[in-house]
C-alpha cells in the first residue's frame, strides 16, 4: 500500500461544460476548422468518427434528443450540438448552454451537416478509454477535404493543463464565478422562502 499513486493519471475537466465524450471532437472540430480556413457556409459536412459503443450510446442516442435537444441538459450531452457550436464559435462554454442557443436556428442548420462514422472495430468487447478520440473530417462544398485528430484532450495526463494556466483561463474563472454566483442565489432563495 501506498507504493504506486495514481494521482497524475486523473483527468481533469478543465475546459468544456458538457459530457467528457464531446471533448475530443470539440477540439478536433476547432482545429479543422482553423485549417480549413473557411466559414461555417462553405462547409458541406462535419464527419465526426464514434470509436467507441459508450460515446455512442452516451451522446448520440436517443437520435431525437441528440439532433433536437429540448434542455440545457439534453445538449450537453449531444455530440451534434457540441461540435455545431465549436463550428460556429471556434469554442464551447457556458454561454453556450441555454435555452436561446439550442434552439437557434442557425446551430440547428449546422447540427444536419454533422456525420457520424461508427468505427467500434478496435474497440471489442472491452470498455471505452475516456476521454475519447476526437476525429473530424471536415468536406467544403468545393470539395476541399481537411482533417484533424485529438489524441489526448487538454487536461487529460498526457495533454496537461497547469493549474497556474486553467486558473488563469479567464474563461474558467469566469464560468466558475457564474455557476458559484447560481448556486448561492439558489442556496438564498430556499432559505428565505
Amino acid at each position: 500500500m501506498g507504493s504506486e499513486w495514481r494521482l497524475q493519471e486523473v483527468s481533469i475537466k478543465p475546459l468544456y461544460p458538457c459530457c467528457k465524450y464531446t471533448h475530443g471532437p470539440i477540439e478536433a472540430t476547432v482545429s479543422v476548422m482553423k485549417k480549413a480556413g473557411c466559414s461555417i457556409d462553405q462547409v458541406k459536412k462535419l464527419e465526426v468518427r464514434i470509436t467507441s459503443k459508450e460515446m455512442y450510446d452516451m451522446v448520440c442516442r436517443p437520435k431525437e434528443s441528440k439532433w433536437c435537444p429540448q434542455t440545457i441538459i439534453d445538449a450537453q450531452f449531444s455530440l451534434p450540438f457540441a461540435v455545431a457550436t465549436a463550428a460556429l464559435n471556434g469554442k464551447v462554454s457556458f454561454s453556450h448552454f441555454n435555452k436561446t442557443s439550442i434552439r437557434d436556428p442557425v446551430v440547428a442548420a449546422v447540427m444536419k451537416r454533422v456525420h457520424l462514422i461508427l468505427d467500434f472495430e478496435n474497440q471489442g468487447d472491452s470498455r471505452a478509454v475516456v476521454p475519447m478520440l476526437g476525429i473530424v473530417t471536415l468536406r467544403t462544398k468545393s470539395g476541399e477535404i481537411f482533417e484533424s485528430k485529438v489524441d489526448y484532450v487538454k487536461g487529460h495526463p498526457k495533454n496537461p493543463v497547469s493549474i497556474r494556466m486553467w486558473m488563469r483561463s479567464s474563461e474558467y474563472v469566469r464560468n466558475l464565478v457564474y455557476r458559484i454566483g447560481e448556486g448561492l442565489t439558489f442556496l438564498l432563495r430556499l432559505c428565505t422562502d
